[in-house]
């Protein structure tokens, strides 16, 4: 793109958009990282004015293998800080950030908890705490706590954008894009922004005016991964595959996250099925079983999984339907194969 969108015209446009069905869900995105470099130098420059001094080189340990990516060596310096003093709300959040960036989010809740009510005023603990919230899928204190946040941080754009992916998966979309406006205002040049108000119009069927959005966060942030995969996403709706495709795999080697990595994979798979690149796409839809993708699909069943090739003669067979009804019906037709598979000593159950 290559002018500038006026902030005010967003309510407008959001009024404006019809209903339509999203094909493939856009992605706002929570965005932030525990630890981050600025997050830990922020950090640092508040412990400088501790007056626990046993603890201080213990916490000054812990940040510094945090910043080289150590999380192991990172909490157990926090923990060495927290048995000399407990009510260190400092150690408590170091251990959050070590906890939550080795994939422990359980442990990784407590300690940020901890340190919160230790730290009331600390408003980065909330916004991590927060993201934690969203990814357990406990919106309601998520919003409380990206509300904090922002109660510190008026229109801040990381705070706005994950408030606005709250509400949005609360369904609240006027709200959301109440929050997005008015950090727009404020923060016109914020890539992540106008990328957070393309997935709301995209969710109410505006794509034409979806794929404008997409291309103002592109123009000022051109390797923004996510919204690089949304802009494919509006072309895709439009009617170009080719170019959404290419817009996929363009995001998919700017990605790093293992989570938005494999949500990409299976908006790449739906598309390659929509060419007509069936054995690619089917081979590409795995992505929705990665334990690491956030949609992953469970199943409540400890047996093993059937993989192509095992034979079903005489077995007994679980079919799930994972999908919609609609797709439930669609795929039914193979139900015929499976119990031809099975043969007459075989038992299918459906759930």
């Amino acid at each position: 793109m290559s002018r500038t969108i006026p902030p005010s015209a967003v309510s407008a446009v959001a009024v404006q958009a019809g209903s339509a069905p999203t094909p493939v869900k856009v992605s706002s995105g929570l965005i932030g990282e525990a630890g981050s470099r600025d997050a830990l130098a922020r950090l640092t420059a508040a412990m400088s004015e501790l007056r626990e001094i046993a603890i201080q080189p213990m916490l000054q340990r812990a940040v510094a293998a945090l910043e080289v990516d150590d999380f192991r060596t990172g909490g157990e310096w926090a923990i060495k800080a927290l048995q000399k003093d407990e009510r260190s709300g400092f150690a408590w959040y170091l251990l959050g950030i070590a906890r939550e960036r080795a994939g422990d989010f359980a442990s990784s809740v407590g300690a940020y908890d901890a340190a919160l009510k230790l730290l009331p005023d600390h408003a980065e603990i909330a916004n991590n705490l927060g993201r934690l919230a969203f990814r357990m899928k406990m919106f309601e204190q998520a919003e409380k706590l990206f509300r904090h946040f922002l109660a510190k941080h008026p229109n801040h754009p990381e705070g706005a954008n994950n408030l606005s992916c709250v509400l949005r998966e609360m369904d609240r979309a006027a709200e959301a894009t109440d929050v997005l406006k008015a950090a727009l205002e404020e923060h016109p040049d914020q890539p992540v922004l106008w990328n957070a108000m393309g997935t709301m119009v995209a969710d109410q069927g505006d794509f034409t005016t979806a794929e404008i959005f997409f291309g103002e966060a592109l123009r000022l942030q051109p390797d923004f991964a996510k919204a690089r995969y949304n802009y494919g996403n509006a072309q895709l709706a439009l009617g170009d595959s080719a170019g959404a495709l290419a817009s996929c795999d363009t995001a998919l080697d700017l990605v790093t996250g293992e989570d938005e990595r494999q949500m990409m994979l299976l908006a790449r798979s739906t598309i390659l099925l929509t060419l007509g690149r069936i054995g690619e796409g089917w081979d590409g839809y795995d992505a929705r079983l990665h334990p690491q993708y956030h949609g992953v699909t469970q199943f409540a069943c400890e047996a093993p999984q059937w993989q192509p090739g095992d034979d079903l003669r005489g077995k007994s067979l679980l079919v799930f339907g994972e999908q919609g009804l609609g797709d439930e019906i669609l795929f039914a037709n193979t139900l015929p194969d499976v119990i031809d598979r099975l043969g007459p000593n075989g038992h299918l159950t459906i759930a």
